[in-house]
């Protein structure tokens, strides 16, 4: 991610009790005038030690990599999923299967910043992959060795394996914040009492305590139904819970007894067109 002209490197795992861990290290003024930057990040048993323009800039203990953590499906590009998504253009990219030195490191961005690009990187027998952006146009981005895979730059971005309704558990930390639960809670609080004064009042209902919250527990669906589609939020069922917890609070507070007092009154003057009495 990329917070002013930080660059702030994380790796979101589960510990051995299934707890979402998240390790981060912050890189300090990483961007500088807009000006192309070379970033390499190195990891062995001692944990992962990040590198900017060929220069040592951080070590990362608590974050460690492995060839695991590059088996899948490899995303480059602003983070459609979390606020401070990096912003800019990949110029270069390559991956090995062993520790680079720092020697290395220096040497590999001496010759990145002399040609913009890898000088003898397909020689390299540990190179898993190396691309250098230089096609120009078309969908596919081709890679050295002739092994490695083709990226594939699509037409339109979606969310990869992005879950629809997810369970509380395993949501977010943020998502169970008090303060983000309360938010969702009392949102649909004027819905819940606003629309079942409505139905009360107006249109004469019947059961309009049941259509009313069954209405809110619709609602709240249909958005996070909806935020499966959209980049940067997340759909789940928290929130239906949630939503539909604070509908019932709003038909709780229009069912409350002064409440309904006072409604009664707002009626009969609204009828007969005579003045509500103080008490």
């Amino acid at each position: 991610m990329q917070w002013r002209d930080f660059l702030l490197i994380r790796k979101d795992y589960r510990d051995a009790k299934n707890h979402l861990k998240t390790p981060e290290v912050d890189l300090d003024h990483a961007f500088v005038n807009r000006e192309p930057v070379s970033f390499s990040i190195t990891s062995g048993p001692q944990g992962s030690v990040a590198y900017r323009n060929g220069i040592r800039a951080a070590g990362i203990t608590r974050m460690g990599l492995s060839c695991a953590d590059f088996a899948g499906q490899l995303v480059l590009g602003d983070s459609a999923v979390m606020d401070n998504a990096w912003r800019g253009s990949i110029l270069d990219l390559a991956i090995y299967d062993r520790v680079l030195t720092a020697q290395e490191i220096a040497s590999q961005y001496a010759s990145w910043n002399g040609n913009k690009t890898v000088q003898g990187a397909g020689v390299d027998e540990h190179l898993v992959a190396q691309y250098a952006f230089t096609e120009g146009l078309g969908q596919n981005v081709r890679g050295q060795p002739d092994a490695a895979p083709e990226l594939y730059i699509p037409e339109v971005f979606t969310v990869p394996h992005k879950k629809m309704l997810m369970w509380p558990w395993e949501e977010t930390a943020d998502k169970l914040e008090p303060r983000d639960v309360a938010i969702n809670i009392f949102g649909f609080v004027p819905f819940g009492f606003v629309f079942v004064a409505y139905l009360s009042c107006n249109r004469k209902v019947r059961h309009a305590t049941i259509v009313t919250i069954l209405c809110g527990a619709a609602i709240s669906l249909i958005i996070e139904i909806l935020q499966e589609y959209i980049p940067g939020r997340d759909s789940g069922i928290l929130d239906l819970f949630t939503n539909t917890f604070g509908t019932i609070l709003g038909v709780a507070l229009f069912r409350w007894t002064p409440i309904q007092n006072l409604t009664g009154k707002l009626l009969d003057f609204l009828r007969t067109g005579e003045q509500i009495p103080e008490n």
